[in-house]
């Protein structure tokens, strides 16, 4: 059972295309849409690294940081297993398993 998580930065980082970066925040059902870092609305057509920052784990909220959600290697555009993520002309749904968090 994988549970949408809210307060996630999604980032998508081209792969092999100079496209420019796009990234999003989930909201509270988990759900994003992706903007270009230049101010345009969706991503570059072509194949992406995708990452996920726990923004909650960042916030450094009362008590110190939260443990992030999100386990490691999803956090880094070199170990990422979220590689070769396509993205097609026009309306797209990717959803991606996180996986549990490294313990």
């Amino acid at each position: 059972n994988q549970k949408p998580l809210p307060d996630v930065e999604v980032v998508f980082i081209p792969d092999g295309h100079a496209g420019p970066r796009a990234s999003a925040y989930t909201d509270a059902g988990g759900r994003y849409r992706l903007g270009t870092d230049k101010g345009a609305a969706g991503a570059v057509v072509g194949k992406y690294r995708v990452c996920f920052y726990d923004i909650r784990a960042n916030a450094g909220l009362e008590g110190g940081a939260k443990r992030s959600r999100i386990p490691t290697p999803s956090t880094d555009p070199e170990k990422t297993p979220h590689t070769g993520v396509t993205v097609n002309p026009g309306s797209q749904t990717l959803d991606f398993d996180l996986g549990k968090p490294a313990r």
